[in-house]
């Protein structure tokens, strides 16, 4: 049983790191195709759809905000699986400090999204 509690943080570690990585060489990536393209830039979060044609298309937007949205989505996963892992292990202090951390990201998230 310790040994799979001891599997799960360094996947979750592993997915924190390479999450935020990632997102970063997006942006940096995002940032390097801006300066040598100059487009304006959007300011308002476009959908999925318009990212992945941006992205193909080698904008920066796509970048940029495919950089912002794996930062955003990241630290969500590693709660989510930090949540699962603890109830695996029937660790119900963590998994209710996972959900509630959880519930306070998504209520932020409505808050900034419905202002």
């Amino acid at each position: 049983m310790k040994n799979k509690g001891i599997q799960s943080r360094f996947l979750v570690a592993d997915l924190i790191r390479r999450g935020g990585w990632s997102g970063i060489l997006l942006l940096v990536v995002g940032a390097l195709v801006y300066h040598f393209n100059p487009t304006p830039v959007q300011t308002t979060f476009p959908g999925m759809v318009s990212i992945l044609r941006s992205l193909l298309g080698f904008q920066a937007n796509g970048f940029l905000h495919a950089g912002i949205l794996l930062l955003m989505v990241t630290p969500l996963l590693s709660l989510t699986l930090v949540g699962i892992f603890a109830l695996y292990q029937k660790d119900w202090r963590m998994s209710i400090i996972s959900a509630s951390l959880l519930i306070i990201l998504f209520i932020t998230i409505a808050v900034h999204v419905s202002v």
